[in-house]
């Protein structure tokens, strides 16, 4: 029933919240089945769980199926949002067609994407496609923690290693905060030239 379904999803995210994925797919799939697979709510936070668990292919699969029922006259941005999980996931799991596929529908549709320029650079790099991410990543803004970071990931592995340790140091020194980026500095400076 209607009832026991929302008792599942509570349960299902309580047991999220307290960081038990496994139990948590468990309730929220039981859910899903009462709801017979047609509740977007269910279905995202067992791709959110699977996603924790890092079962790519479990994940990929239900946001394909939250994206089937949502493409039927829902607004754009709701398919854009899955459409970039969904990528991101395939990319995960080396469904590299795939991805872009979903990349390239929502830069048709939101050619200044930020996400989605940021995933078809992280695209390109799994290809070892160095420059081309890179042209993607400088069009964004350089002050963005993640388009730094990636941007200084990049140019060490296209061979540009002071230039990519210079924007570590730069991105620390705006955030110093970050422990983890103060490792990957530390890391970066213990690394022989």
């Amino acid at each position: 029933t209607d009832k026991d379904a929302r008792v599942l999803m509570l349960r299902g995210k309580l047991a999220m919240l307290r960081g038990q994925t496994t139990e948590a797919m468990v309730f929220i799939d039981q859910a899903s089945t009462l709801y017979k697979d047609r509740d977007i709510e269910a279905l995202l936070l067992s791709a959110r769980a699977r996603q924790a668990e890092k079962q790519w292919g479990a994940a990929v699969e239900r946001l394909e199926l939250v994206l089937s029922l949502v493409q039927a006259g829902t607004r754009e941005d709701i398919q854009s949002n899955i459409r970039l999980q969904l990528a991101e996931m395939l990319i995960r799991s080396r469904k590299l067609d795939e991805a872009r596929q979903q990349l390239t529908v929502v830069l048709e549709n939101d050619p200044e994407n930020v996400v989605a320029t940021r995933l078809l650079a992280q695209w390109h790099s799994s290809q070892q496609q160095f420059d081309e991410a890179i042209e993607l990543l400088e069009t964004l803004d350089p002050n963005d923690p993640a388009v730094a970071q990636s941007l200084a990931e990049l140019y060490k592995s296209d061979g540009q290693e002071e230039r990519g340790a210079a924007m570590l140091q730069a991105e620390f020194e705006r955030n110093p905060a970050d422990l983890r980026l103060l490792q990957r500095v530390l890391q970066n400076l213990e690394t022989p030239e």
